[in-house]
């Protein structure tokens, strides 16, 4: 048999982490969208310039990307 995908979804403190949790102790690989969002923005060179482009540069004021977070038509200038 194929390897088998799975999509885990849900609004915020329904589960999601607990079921990936829960996979990842039993042996299962899970593939975290969210942390890999996260790290791209910190990372990648392009994700970067089209993200200050796009926002402004102080979106990585301090190291601090909560800017991020807000609706982005409400932080568009």
């Amino acid at each position: 048999m194929g390897q088998i995908k799975i999509g885990i979804t849900g609004g915020i403190g329904s589960g999601k982490s607990v079921v990936s949790q829960i996979l990842r102790t039993l042996g299962i690989p899970v593939y975290d969208c969210d942390a890999e969002a996260k790290r791209l923005t910190v990372t990648d060179p392009v994700i970067i310039s089209q993200l200050k482009s796009l926002i402004g540069d102080d979106v990585y004021l301090n190291n601090d990307t909560s800017r991020m977070g807000h609706s982005p038509f409400s932080i568009l200038h």
